[in-house]
This record gives structure tokens, C-alpha cells and sequence, in this order.
């Protein structure tokens, strides 16, 4: 593994890569992780833009961007408006402020998918997240797999405004098999759990930290990995052929989120006490009561 070097001219070096065709998203002889092979949750992997390169890449990327961005800024501000009205969670101690900032993201992409939220689709969405973020033990492994699942066998029964689109966009792409569809809104919990969430506590705590730390590309089989921040500049969105699809959604949830939380009575105690969640890529704090860390 070679770890590109922390020095002033990181962001170059990271954007001269990311705009390299020749360095990829997987490595030359394994599309999917080793540990995914043969089950259910390695099929979706395969199929996701984010883990895809080439032509395939270029025409799903263009069908999720057109689905993503058929939806305005006063639309998504006005379902997350909505979801935060509607949610049962009661902010009065830093637990809970956490659980907002990880709940109310996924709650306004589920609901644009069609999905009815609770507390099951929130733990399958939870675990699904873990197991692609760290697929290394095979509890994890067998975990995700279940859940990648269950989250899948809902996915196809609804239909949501987001999921009409990417239907409508894919279709134009003549892409129609419901596996790459259905499997690509499961990847939109991917980004949305750790990198929204991350975006507001750090928006939170007035951090300059990026949510998605760095990124990772491979020419052949080593891995090269990306520091997508220096001193002075960052790419919190990528750039690129991979560059997020879905910038606008992160930055309105974030926006609007954040507006809501600061009409609260949040106690300045509950921002001075947190944990990072653990993840290899993201950088997400976790507020907590008492036994925290900065």
C-alpha cells in the first residue's frame, strides 16, 4: 500500500490520481472483496457506480446524477424540514442529539425511496454501512450479508420519487435490470449514514475536518490512498469521474439540519464531549454524556 505524502502539494497529487483513468476503484483482479465473493452482498458491490470504472461507470454515473439532481434545493430542504417534523426523537441529552444527526439523513433518503423508517430498517441500514465500510471479520461479513438482504427484498417492493427516477434515467441508458437499480438506492444509505451524518456534527463543532477523510485508488494491485484535506484546501466531495453524485442532497440536509438544531436549547457541555465513530475513511463524532474523548 503506498499512502500519498501530507505535504503542501497533497491536493494536487490527489486530483492529478482521482483525474487518472489509469488508477481505479478496485484493484485489476478483484471487483469484489474476497471476503463478499459468493454471497448476496458481493452481487450488490459489483453493481454500485462507486465501485465500477469504464464505460459501464459512465452511463449508471449518468443515470444517478440525473436522478439525483431532477430533485431542487427547495425540495430536498422541504422533505428534510418534513422529516424532522415528523420524527419521534426528543433532543435532551447528547445521546439523543446523535441519534438525530444519524437518523434524520437516512430517514429523508428512505423516505424518497419509498421505504417506511423504523427502528428494523435503521439497524439493517446500520449494519449494511458497517460491513461495506469494514469487510474484514466474517460475523460483519455474515451480519451485512443478511441485512443487505433484507434491506434489498424492500427496495424492490416500493416506489418512491427517487426510485421512479433513477428507473426513468437508467432506462434512458437502456439499463433495466432491477439488480443494478434496486442495488444502487441501497448504496445511496452508504454514503448518506457516515458522510451527511459526519457533515453535521462536524458542521457542529465548527470543525474544518472533512466527513470523508480520504479516498482510496489502485493501479493494479496497490492500493493508493488519498487525503482529500491539507492545511489549506480540501475536496470534501471528490472530483473526477467519482466525484459524489449526490453533493446538493448532503449539502441541504446538512443546512437544513443544522438551522433546526440551532433554534434548540443544545447545552454547550453536550459539543465538548465525543467519540469518533470507528471507520477507516470517515470522520463522524459521536456525542456522548459522560466517558468521551475529543
Amino acid at each position: 500500500m503506498m499512502i500519498c505524502p501530507f505535504k503542501s502539494d497533497v491536493l494536487h497529487n490527489t486530483m492529478n490520481i482521482l483525474q487518472d483513468a489509469t488508477y481505479k476503484v478496485r484493484p485489476q483482479n478483484e471487483d469484489v472483496p474476497k471476503l463478499f465473493q459468493g454471497l448476496f452482498i458481493g452481487e450488490v458491490f459489483g453493481t454500485l457506480v462507486r465501485m465500477n470504472d469504464g464505460e459501464h461507470h459512465c452511463i449508471l454515473k449518468l443515470a444517478v446524477s440525473q436522478a439525483l439532481d431532477h430533485f431542487d434545493e427547495q425540495y430536498i430542504q422541504q422533505q428534510t424540514e418534513q422529516v424532522i417534523q415528523s420524527s419521534k426523537i426528543m433532543i435532551d441529552s447528547p445521546e439523543m442529539l446523535t441519534q438525530a444527526i444519524q437518523t434524520w439523513p437516512i430517514m429523508v433518503v428512505s423516505e424518497q425511496i419509498g421505504l417506511y423508517v423504523d427502528d428494523e430498517l435503521l439497524k439493517h441500514v446500520e449494519i449494511f454501512v458497517n460491513c461495506m465500510s469494514n469487510p474484514f471479520l466474517k460475523e460483519t461479513i455474515h451480519n451485512g450479508n443478511e441485512s443487505t438482504m433484507w434491506l434489498h427484498q424492500r427496495i424492490q417492493l416500493v416506489n418512491g420519487s427517487l426510485k421512479q427516477q433513477l428507473i426513468e434515467h437508467c432506462a434512458k441508458q437502456n439499463i433495466t435490470d432491477s439488480l443494478i437499480i434496486n442495488s444502487n438506492l441501497l448504496g445511496f444509505f452508504f454514503q448518506t449514514l457516515d458522510g451527511t451524518s459526519g457533515l453535521i456534527g462536524l458542521t457542529l463543532l465548527e470543525s474544518q475536518l472533512l466527513s470523508i477523510k480520504n479516498t482510496r485508488r489502485f493501479l493494479g494491485d496497490e492500493m493508493v490512498v488519498l487525503p482529500l484535506q491539507d492545511d489549506e484546501e480540501s475536496l470534501p466531495f471528490g472530483i473526477g469521474a467519482h466525484c459524489c453524485p449526490g453533493t446538493l442532497w448532503a449539502k441541504v440536509i446538512t443546512a437544513t439540519v443544522i438551522r433546526y438544531l440551532k433554534q434548540l436549547p443544545i447545552q454547550k457541555e453536550w459539543l465538548q464531549n465525543y467519540e469518533w465513530k470507528a471507520s477507516m475513511n470517515a470522520n463522524v463524532p459521536l456525542f456522548k454524556s459522560t466517558g468521551a474523548r475529543k
